[in-house]
């Protein structure tokens, strides 16, 4: 399980993040207020995960809140 991704943030868009951490640019689906307080372009920033499992998908959802690291 991933616990957290922290790095310096390379892009954002409409629903994404992209955060550069050991040499990989990973592109980090979240929500509107995480996107609005993230640090300006080249700023570090961490991410919190929660995992979500249904009966069709598992999916990986991350945030800037430890408080929301969930399993379901």
């Amino acid at each position: 399980m991933i616990y957290s991704v922290s790095g310096k943030v390379a892009a954002k868009g409409d629903g994404f993040i992209v955060v550069e951490a050991a040499g990989l640019g990973l592109k980090v689906a979240t929500n509107r207020k995480t996107i609005s307080g993230a640090p300006a372009l080249s700023g570090e920033m961490k991410l919190y995960s929660h995992l979500h499992v249904r009966e069709d998908a598992l999916e990986l959802g991350l945030d800037d809140r430890p408080h929301l690291l969930r399993l379901h």
